[in-house]
């Protein structure tokens, strides 16, 4: 039996530190029927000169200016051509074997929509694991995402989804925070999700991490709940994503003694 080609989405945005070494993660899975779809987004560093010298036929490489990293996702969906779509960032590692634990959890279970798995974050030279979580949910992931629950969703990095020719995959664009989690939540309504425990994604934990620019992890929970709220006709449980959004904001802001910005957040947020 043929294997399915699986894709591997790849946007770039001035990332010649690390590029070199996310696409050869992607190349040296253990799995190999893959396409690796590069999408660079304006780059104005040395990032497209290293990523044309990967002469392997799986690449396949595309240019737009720069519209951010929603925009350069969704180009590299609309030009793949796998039955199988998970997601890489410029900055972080496939583990070897990471297209295949999480193939062999939908080739046992053929309901399966969804499979992520364990992750690793590690620091800026991959010298120290920072922290290791492993998913704990199985079944239909929409009421856990609106919960927040970090035990269904990890990253989009984690994520492999079976392609079902009826859905629409698009990452809303616009948002610089919690897209991933807001593309989720879209494609999710009428899908399950299992999980391997196997590790399948390492996090590259640098400056630039998203808990570092709260203004921006901000508007990315409040379009998140907007998204929820307009989707959504349970009341319980938008009020519950609510609440969490603002602990977590307000706590966020707080730890960096940013009481006036945590205080407006929760005024915001109770006007909601």
């Amino acid at each position: 039996m043929n294997e399915p080609l699986i894709s591997i989405i790849l946007p770039v945005y001035n990332g010649e530190k690390h590029i070199v070494h996310a696409i050869q993660s992607a190349l040296e899975q253990s799995y190999t029927n893959i396409e690796l779809i590069i999408v660079d987004n304006g780059s104005t560093d040395s990032s497209i000169s290293k990523i044309k010298s990967f002469k392997d036929a799986r690449v396949r490489f595309i240019e737009q200016p720069i519209k951010g990293v929603s925009n350069a996702r969704n180009l590299g969906i609309e030009h793949s051509s796998g039955e199988y779509i998970c997601f890489l960032d410029d900055d972080d590692i496939l583990p070897e074997n990471s297209i295949n634990s999480r193939y062999e959890v939908f080739l046992k279970k053929s309901y399966v929509a969804f499979v992520n798995g364990a992750t690793y974050q590690m620091d800026e030279n991959l010298n120290n694991v920072l922290s290791k979580q492993i998913p704990r949910y199985r079944g239909h992931p929409t009421e856990e995402l609106i919960k927040l629950s970090s035990g269904c969703f990890l990253n989009i990095g984690t994520l492999m989804i079976k392609r079902d020719s009826h859905k629409e995959y698009k990452f809303p664009v616009g948002w610089t925070h919690a897209e991933d989690l807001g593309f989720f939540y879209s494609i999710s309504s009428d899908g399950i999700l299992d999980f391997t425990e196997d590790l399948v994604y390492i996090y590259r934990r640098s400056h630039n991490s998203v808990m570092g620019n709260l203004d921006g992890l901000e508007r990315g929970y409040i379009n998140y709940f907007e998204l929820v709220k307009s989707n959504s006709g349970n009341t319980t449980l938008i009020n519950k994503l609510k609440g969490r959004i603002i602990r977590i904001m307000f706590l966020s802001y707080a730890s960096r003694w940013r009481l006036r910005s945590a205080f407006l957040f929760l005024f915001k947020m109770i006007l909601k």
